[in-house]
């Protein structure tokens, strides 16, 4: 059985690390636009508009297949400190901080890709796109605390 301070010490160090990662990629767009919108403008529109298309598709694909690798790195990270019916928070820790990191490696990528082509649209596309996978993955602690299973029918539930 972990100590529950080994558990509430590895979610402070978990939710710092979101925190961080939050605050990495929510300004990235309003900071990349004026660098990049500058570039933008200067390009004749009908050139540079299927070039940024094709940029912008390629871009966001690589940004999905991040966040994804982000999701398997920490289900794998799980699954290699599974106690139990618990994960230790080591591997909470290890697992949060990998998804996180490749969340904003992916972001930092894609900004900076929008500033090399001088077209800021991929940053506004991915940036709420990330920030929603980590509103919708913030850390509860709750895979490192033991949950009883539950039983359909059980309790009056119809489900």
């Amino acid at each position: 059985m972990t100590p529950p301070d080994a558990i509430d010490n590895a979610l402070r160090r978990v939710r710092l690390y979101w925190w961080s990662a939050i605050l990495v990629i929510a300004p990235l767009p309003f900071v990349i636009t004026p660098i990049a919108g500058a570039g933008w403008v200067e390009v004749a529109p009908q050139e540079a508009y299927a070039d940024a298309k094709r940029f912008t598709v390629m871009v966001l694909v690589l940004g999905a297949a991040l966040a994804a690798a982000g999701l398997l790195a920490r289900n794998q990270a799980y699954k290699a400190q599974w106690q139990g019916d618990v994960v230790t928070p080591a591997g909470y820790t290890r697992g949060n901080a990998l998804f996180f990191g490749l969340l904003v490696t992916g972001a930092v990528m894609i900004a900076a890709a929008g500033v090399a082509v001088g077209y800021p649209a991929p940053t506004f596309t991915a940036a709420p796109v990330y920030l929603g996978l980590l509103i919708f993955n913030r850390p509860n602690g709750k895979p490192m605390r033991p949950q009883p299973p539950r039983i359909r029918g059980e309790d009056g539930d119809p489900t």
